[in-house]
């Protein structure tokens, strides 16, 4: 048999992850743009990271075909 727990075991309801930073807009900003910059890196080094792998397996298919 189940039942639910509707307590909050001694939180009264309140929020549980307490309060939120405050941060000024502008502070808020530059955290966007800064996000932009760092999601732009991770894309190039992703792409990068891939075209290795893809010249490292079209040498190692070469080297394999010729053989």
């Amino acid at each position: 048999m189940t039942h639910a727990h509707t307590d909050t075991h001694g939180h009264d309801g309140h929020d549980r992850e307490g309060p939120r930073p405050y941060f000024p807009q502008a502070e808020w900003e530059q955290f966007q743009k800064d996000d932009i910059k760092a999601g732009g890196a991770i894309i190039i080094e992703m792409a990068s990271i891939f075209s290795i792998g893809l010249v490292l397996y079209t040498a190692v298919a070469i080297i394999v075909a010729g053989s």
